[in-house]
């Protein structure tokens, strides 16, 4: 090349040196390229690292419910390399790119004789701009002309190959379209991922292929010391349908059952417990921890019968030990069973061969009113508490019905049986007996005079205050002068 292309000029005594145009127009053209394939490869790096941080986050809420630690550091692990890499873009793009010594750098990386020489070259001009001439001015423009002519052999797109720009291709569009296929194939699921991935501190609750009904449940209650069977009931959206379920004890780890599904639910038999314990359920990708209360079986600590006798026999009401007890019991009296449960109880169900009676008291105490009673009857108590337990056995009452008797009279065999003289007042005297209690007594007297009957005369007594007495002893006065000789 021609020196013309040179210039060089005296001011102040001081050699003013610029690049040949065919140097300067090598770097542009690097430097474009190098802001290109620099920023490209940068960029998708980061949709790397943010694609990758959301799809580790994805397979991870499969197997189990990412923590808010877990979360969080998987998603400023991606968040911090993706800023790394839009660091990189702005620095080299904007800074890096347009240093002439680190292009000469990048140069002399491939091609090691003509790199050290262009950034010779460079490194020349760099000192000139900063006052420093110590260079020869015949061997610098020698050496550039002699540059000016490699230059043309040096491939650019070797110094910045797109080959570093293939694997962060291939790796987003690998990552791009496994989002893609996953957002087409359940949009659901992969937006709950994206939110739970970028909201790490959110209570986003986690979203599953497999779906449990009841899900809200965070807790159930088994019998203590016996066996308990559990079911978890598969819901009909649960896009998965794991043949299998898990449930294994937290704590101490116990007990590792395995369930098959069975018409769409997982049974598992508890081995009795005597304490509170915690499981975890594991269904396909569903994993959710559950605590366990262990109590006693309900039962009835209080059991009476209020015993509402007929009306005829004027008897207040009577309370009545029924529990396990047979009781006796007029003919159509009204039963009301009171009782009293260890705690509360949901509902109370009565029994007998012909008949039931429900009642749902809420509560540890109940009273149920039965109709009257007209045969013997033997009733079951179940009793089934908020936790929907029943007792080990049904309370039995028995209810034995009475037959209200006829009274018997007994007189008094000391009765003085002569005649009755005029004007004398003689007693008679007599016992009745009753099963229930006397209401009214009376007593009929036939007077004759000689063979002629006179009068039949009937004396009651009646509302006397010892109605319900069983044994009476009474006596009525007879004093014959109450009546005339006519009579």
């Amino acid at each position: 090349m021609d020196k013309e292309k040179y210039i060089s000029r005296n001011n102040s005594g001081k050699t003013e040196v610029q690049l040949d145009a065919t140097i300067n127009e090598f770097f542009q053209i690097l430097s474009k390229m190098a802001r290109i394939r620099i920023g490209i490869r940068f960029i998708l790096l980061a949709f790397c690292f943010l694609g990758a941080s959301c799809l580790i986050l994805g397979i991870s809420d499969r197997f189990w419910a990412t923590t808010v630690s877990a979360r969080s550091l998987i998603f400023f692990s991606g968040l911090l390399s993706a800023l790394w890499a839009v660091f990189n873009v702005i620095s080299y793009t904007l800074y890096y790119t347009r240093k002439l010594p680190w292009l000469s750098r990048s140069v002399r990386k491939v091609y090691r004789a003509e790199g050290e020489r262009l950034l010779g070259i460079i490194e020349i001009t760099e000192q000139e701009k900063m006052g420093h001439q110590s260079f020869s001015t015949q061997i610098f423009e020698a050496a550039q002309l002699k540059m000016a002519k490699e230059i043309k052999s040096i491939q650019m797109g070797k110094i910045f190959s797109w080959e570093k720009v293939r694997l962060p291709t291939a790796s987003a569009a690998v990552i791009f379209l496994i989002i893609l296929l996953a957002y087409a194939s359940f949009p659901v699921l992969t937006k709950n991922t994206f939110k739970r991935w970028l909201l790490p501190f959110a209570s986003v609750e986690r979203t599953t292929l497999t779906e449990i009904l009841n899900d809200e449940t965070k807790s159930f209650t088994v019998l203590k010391n016996e066996s308990n069977t559990i079911r978890f009931s598969l819901a009909a959206s649960s896009r998965r349908k794991p043949n299998y379920a898990e449930l294994v004890q937290s704590n101490e780890s116990k007990f590792h059952l395995v369930s098959t599904l069975n018409g769409g639910i997982y049974e598992f038999n508890i081995p009795p417990q005597s304490n509170d314990f915690s499981v975890e359920l594991i269904v396909g990708d569903y994993r959710k921890t559950f605590s366990a209360q262990s109590v006693n079986r309900p039962k009835l600590e209080v059991l009476s019968s209020l015993v509402k006798f007929p009306e005829y026999l004027s008897l207040i009401p009577k309370e009545f030990n029924s529990l396990e007890n047979q009781i006796e019991v007029p003919e159509n009296s009204e039963i009301t069973f009171q009782g009293k449960a260890n705690r509360k109880i949901s509902q109370i169900l009565i029994t007998d061969s012909t008949s039931k009676y429900a009642l749902n008291p809420s509560s540890k105490d109940f009273s149920l009113n039965l109709p009257e009673i007209k045969e013997d009857k033997r009733y079951l108590l179940h009793i089934i508490d908020h936790f929907g337990f029943s007792q080990r056995e049904p309370a039995n009452i028995f209810l034995k019905m009475q037959k209200d008797l006829p009274p018997v009279v007994n007189l008094d065999p000391l009765i003085d049986t002569s005649p009755v003289l005029l004007f004398e007042t003689r007693k008679v005297s007599f016992r009745n007996k009753d099963d229930f209690g006397l209401k009214e007594c009376s007593l009929v007297c036939s007077i004759f005079r000689g063979e002629k009957k006179i009068k039949d005369l009937e004396i009651i007594r009646e509302n006397f205050s010892e109605i319900g007495k069983k044994n009476f002893e009474l006596s009525f006065p007879f004093d014959p002068s109450l009546f005339s000789l006519e009579d």
